[in-house]
């Protein structure tokens, strides 16, 4: 599983709204952070848009073939990653949109490799 995002253009950062994919459920194990450009206001309904947001493009991107490649390549460490999907809005903690990684992610050199 893998979560492809992109910025491009300015965006405040005061409202943005930021995907990440953490290594746990512990929101200080952030393996990766991206934020999107699409400015919202910082509303509970405007938290959940940016929430739903991370889920569709976490789901997008599920099924490529390519995607724990594009992971390694653009987000994550080398190591093996437990992906959990988070989204974040404005100065607000964290939220946990319910994606887990059907399996871990190896990377090494930006690259998947098989998990020993």
């Amino acid at each position: 599983m893998m979560i492809c995002m992109v910025s491009a253009g300015p965006v405040s950062k005061d409202n943005q709204c930021f995907c990440a994919a953490m290594n746990s459920s512990d929101t200080n194990d952030k393996q990766a952070e991206r934020g999107l450009t699409v400015e919202l206001g910082c509303s509970n309904d405007e938290e959940q848009k940016c929430k739903k947001l991370c889920i569709a493009l976490a789901n997008s991107t599920k099924e490529d073939p390519e995607g724990d490649n594009k992971f390694c390549d653009v987000f994550a460490k080398d190591g093996l990653v437990n992906v959990h999907v988070y989204s974040k809005l404005c100065d607000r903690p964290y939220i946990f949109t319910g994606i887990v990684g059907e399996k871990p992610v190896c990377c090494k050199d930006k690259h998947a490799v098989p998990c020993s």
